[in-house]
């Protein structure tokens, strides 16, 4: 079991390009990255990036996580993680 870093700022950085937005308030559930335009919904970008961060870390190719997918696509929880 590999934990992310309680203080990693998984929410607040775009995972599209990677940029972080220290103003994110945890009353913003969705918002636009201002360097790249992706729209992100918080939870999903946080775990994205969270995936990416233990892909970095253990070096593993393959990570199998359970998602809350109530309320989002199968469709789009499998574009996000792509």
């Amino acid at each position: 079991v590999h934990r992310a870093n309680r203080w990693f700022a998984s929410s607040k950085l775009c995972s599209a390009c990677g940029a972080k937005h220290q103003k994110l308030t945890l009353s913003v559930r969705e918002w636009v990255c201002i360097e790249c335009g992706a729209i992100h919904d918080r939870d999903i970008n946080a775990s994205i990036n969270i995936l990416h961060d233990l892909r970095h870390t253990v070096g593993a190719t393959e990570i199998y996580a359970h998602r809350d997918t109530r309320g989002v696509s199968r469709s789009a929880c499998e574009a996000q993680l792509l």
